[in-house]
This record gives C-alpha cells, sequence and structure tokens, in this order.
C-alpha cells in the first residue's frame, strides 16, 4: 500500500541546519562577518529614517483620554489634523513651521552631542539622579576597548571623549592614559598627525614620563613641575580599613576573610607598589641635578610628598633620607627625618631602626635598644633591627640577649660574616671557646682577612696551642704587618722559642 505522507521525513542535506558546522564556505562567512555591521547604501538610510520618523509619530495618533479616531495637536494647537489622506473642509496646513513630529519647536537648541550620548548611557543604566561613578567609568572604558577590538574605531573614540570630557576626579585623573589609547587608535586609522598630537597630550598628564623627559632635557624647573604632577595622580584605592573585620557581624567577616587576599584585592596591592615606586625612582633621578647635592634635592622630594599628604610614601622617602644623612655622620638631621617617618606611618620598621642608629651613636643605649625591640614588634623577621639588638646588648654587657638575637639573625641569613663574628667574640668573651670555633666558619668566607686569622690565634694560644696559635699570628702578619698586637706577640713567641 502506498504511503500518502511518505518522504517528508527525509530533508535535503542543503537546508539540514545540523550540516552547517560541518560546512567550511558557511563556517567562513559566519566568521569574517561577526562583529561588523554590513555596508548600509543610501536607500536603507532613507527607509530607516522614515522608519524612525513613523514610530516617532505613532504618539500622536491616540492618547489616555482622547477619542479613538481623534486626531491630537500640540499645545495651543486648536486645528485637528483628519486622519484620512483626504483634506477636510475647514483644514488649512501650517506653513514654514518646519518638521516637527514631536512638537518641540519651543524648547530651544538641542543639548551637545557628547552630553546627550552621557546621558543615555546614565538613562539606560537607571543612574540620572544618583550613579555610581566607578561602575559608570568601568562600563564605558570597557566599551571602548571592546569598540576598538572590533575595529569600530569611530564609536571607540566618541566613547572615549565621553569619558575624558568628564569632569569628575574619577575620569580626569585616568584621561592621560585614555588619550595614549585614543591615539592609538588614530595610528591605526592612519591620521599620525592627530595621533602626535594626543600621544603629546598623554605626556604633558604622565607623571613619571613626563619627569623622565624633562630630565632628558636637563630642565629643573620642569622637573619639579612634573614630579608635582607625579604626586597629584590619585589612585583611588582605598586604604586597609575596609578589610578589617567587625566584632558585630559575622557573615561579614566571613566576606572579609575571603576577598581579603582575592585578586582584586592583589592587584590593587600590586598597583599601589608600583606607584609607590615610581614615585621613589622620579624623586632619586632628580634629586642630584635640581638642587646643589643629592641630600637636598631629596629632601625637598620629600618635602612635597609630605605636603601632598602622601603619608606612606613620604614615610619612605623620609626614611632613605634620614639613613643619607647618618652616612654623612649627621645624626641630628637624621634623627628628625627618622622621628618624621615615625610619625608619618607608626608601622614603618625601617624609620625606628634609624631612631635606634641615632640613639646608639648619641651613647644613649636603652633608648637605643626600645627602639629596636618596638621595629621587631612590627616585623619579626627585620634582620636590620636583630643585628643592631644584638649589638647593642653586647654593649650593655647582656651576652646571652645578646646572642639569642643575633643567633635569630643567623637563622634568617646564613653565612653574614659580620654575624658570625660578633657570635664567636661574644663566645669568646663568655669563655665558650669550644664555640667561639666559629671563627673557622668565617675562614671559609673571607679567608685572608687578618683579624679573623689574629682572633684564631688567642683562641688557640688560650688553649696552650702555641704551635697552631702561631700559624694563625703568622697568617694574620702576611696579610696585615702593620698591626702591632700581632708583631709583638710574634716577637714573644720567637723569644720563647730560642730561649727554650
Amino acid at each position: 500500500m502506498t504511503i500518502l505522507y511518505s518522504g517528508y521525513d527525509h530533508l535535503d542535506p542543503l537546508f539540514d541546519p545540523k550540516q552547517l558546522e560541518a560546512d567550511p564556505n558557511f563556517q567562513e562567512a559566519v566568521r569574517t562577518s561577526h562583529g561588523r555591521r554590513p555596508p548600509t547604501s543610501q536607500r536603507v538610510a532613507t527607509g530607516t529614517a522614515r522608519l524612525q520618523t513613523g514610530v516617532g509619530r505613532m504618539p500622536t495618533g491616540f492618547t489616555p483620554g482622547s477619542a479613538i479616531g481623534t486626531a491630537v495637536g500640540g499645545p495651543g494647537d486648536s486645528l485637528k489634523r483628519p486622519m484620512t489622506s483626504m483634506r477636510g473642509t475647514g483644514y488649512k496646513p501650517q506653513h514654514n513651521s518646519g518638521f516637527d513630529p514631536f512638537n518641540d519647536h519651543s524648547k530651544g537648541p538641542a543639548p551637545s552631542l557628547t552630553s546627550k550620548t552621557e546621558e543615555s548611557y546614565r538613562e539606560h543604566a537607571g543612574l540620572t539622579d544618583a550613579h555610581n561613578l566607578d561602575l559608570t567609568f568601568a562600563v564605558l572604558f570597557n566599551l571602548a576597548n571592546q569598540y576598538s577590538a572590533n575595529e569600530m574605531y569611530t564609536e571607540a573614540l566618541n566613547t572615549y571623549q565621553v569619558i575624558t570630557k568628564n569632569k569628575d576626579k574619577m575620569f580626569s585623573s585616568n584621561a592621560g592614559r585614555l588619550k595614549v589609547n585614543m591615539a592609538n587608535i588614530y595610528f591605526k586609522m592612519g591620521q599620525y598627525t592627530k595621533a602626535i598630537k594626543f600621544y603629546r597630550m598623554a605626556l604633558d598628564q604622565t607623571g613619571l614620563d613626563l619627569v623622565t623627559s624633562y630630565f632628558a632635557l636637563e630642565d629643573k624647573d620642569k622637573m619639579k613641575k612634573g614630579f608635582l604632577k607625579l604626586l597629584d595622580c590619585h589612585l583611588d584605592i582605598d586604604d586597609d580599613e575596609k578589610y578589617s573585620a567587625s566584632s558585630d557581624d559575622h557573615q561579614g567577616n566571613l566576606i572579609l576573610e575571603v576577598i581579603r587576599n582575592d585578586s582584586l584585592r592583589k592587584f590593587e596591592r600590586q598597583l599601589r607598589l608600583d606607584a609607590e615606586r615610581s614615585i621613589l625612582t622620579a624623586a632619586k633621578l632628580i634629586s642630584p641635578v635640581i638642587e646643589e647635592t643629592f641630600a637636598l634635592g631629596y629632601n625637598w622630594s620629600t618635602l612635597r610628598m609630605f605636603e601632598k599628604k602622601e603619608t606612606k610614601i613620604a614615610s619612605t622617602a623620609a626614611t632613605n633620607l634620614s639613613f643619607l644623612y647618618f652616612l654623612q655622620n649627621d645624626v641630628d638631621q637624621a634623627e628628625k627625618y627618622a622621628v618624621m617617618a615615625r610619625d608619618s606611618n607608626g608601622y614603618n620598621e625601617a624609620a625606628l631602626v634609624n631612631l635606634g642608629n641615632c640613639c646608639f651613636k648619641n651613647g644613649d643605649l636603652e633608648k637605643a635598644k626600645e627602639h629596636f625591640l618596638a621595629a621587631i614588634d612590627i616585623d619579626a623577621s627585620c634582620v636590620e633591627a636583630l643585628y643592631n639588638l644584638g649589638l647593642t646588648c653586647k654593649q650593655l654587657g647582656h651576652y646571652e640577649e645578646a646572642l639569642d638575637n643575633l643567633l635569630k639573625h643567623h637563622a634568617i641569613v646564613r653565612n653574614y660574616p659580620p654575624c658570625v663574628y660578633q657570635i664567636a667574640h661574644i663566645y669568646q668573651l663568655i669563655g665558650d671557646n669550644d664555640q667561639a670555633s666559629e671563627y673557622l666558619q668565617l675562614l671559609g668566607l673571607v679567608p685572608t682577612d687578618p683579624h679573623i686569622l689574629q682572633r684564631l690565634g688567642e683562641l688557640f694560644d688560650a688553649e696552650g696551642d702555641k704551635q697552631q696559635a702561631y700559624q694563625y699570628y703568622f697568617d694574620s702578619y702576611r696579610y696585615f704587618p702593620s698591626n702591632l698586637v700581632v708583631i709583638d706577640w710574634l716577637g714573644s713567641y720567637f723569644i720563647e722559642h730560642q730561649v727554650g
């Protein structure tokens, strides 16, 4: 029997959508046309304009509260336009009125395109009254990037213009970097003159690059101005206070534990570190040039940081300046800037180490010990504080405490010759000659140090091993023949040996 509906279940492979994935021509067409707008002709553009006009005129045909089929005109319009194409009795067209489908002729000139574009973004996002500037900037910035990635350069430039012309702090602080993006787009479009213009505009707003350029030009005044512009760059990154836990909100504390070390927090931390590095690098770069000496130039840079209230960066700069003055043996200035660094950042352990060094230099060992202990409380692995605390305790005669701190330092930094020497010397002072053999370890690190060879000669002399002591004293004499103590011992040894 013939089946009437046979054959309808079979589909030509050309019309089977499942076969499109294997069709190379179709896949090539999708790949090359994806994300691009089709070319438009004049006729298509005219049709589109008519369609928009027709949609715009639809509300004029009916409004709530009016009779169906009755045309409604603009405010103050006493004449009603008929719904038919035929001119009704008593209807007269209003000439010289222009095409005004929304009856907006009395509202004045239209606003600028930039403001309307920005307003449309806000209206679509529901942000007309109060909106999040961070979110607005992120949306516009990513939109511009996507336009640029899809080679829609005109749209990308318009979106960047919306961002750069906004006077808000969030937008204006990033205008320099955005102008680099705009310059890159003009370069891709082949408009090299505009690209150069925007690159120069970006250079005027980029701090570190500007300082470097003025340094190459040897312009002292502009170097200072560029450094001040660098300090004016705001990261808009909150401090760590927002990540501090609250004892009342248990759920909030759990969320903080999750986000405290997430990828965004790490990015913020790295961004802040890069900013601090850039400012300190710029200060070190221009300091020898803008003033007569490096210290005076760095002093100027540090004071500018304090004026801009960049507390953490200024604290680091003041710490460096304090160390410079300490190396120049200007203890008063070193102590002054160490105090400034500590007061601006109470968790700056390096500032406390510098304060301890100044007190040690002035002979106030107890005060120096307090500063070193405070630095260790902030950072238990601060090797400078551990080593200096060990030396301070040694000067105070607290040998056990000195050994404790020096051994902690030795556990962190292995084979540091000054630390190994101090450990061995303290063992020698307390009469533990077996432990004082640490000097032998030093010979593997600095085999030609005459002072270490002398110490080893003293140890073997105390043990009664004159022959071994003579060997170390003689080696010490070979490397430093002007040491009178070694010469005296060798003379006594020769006399004793000859007598014997």
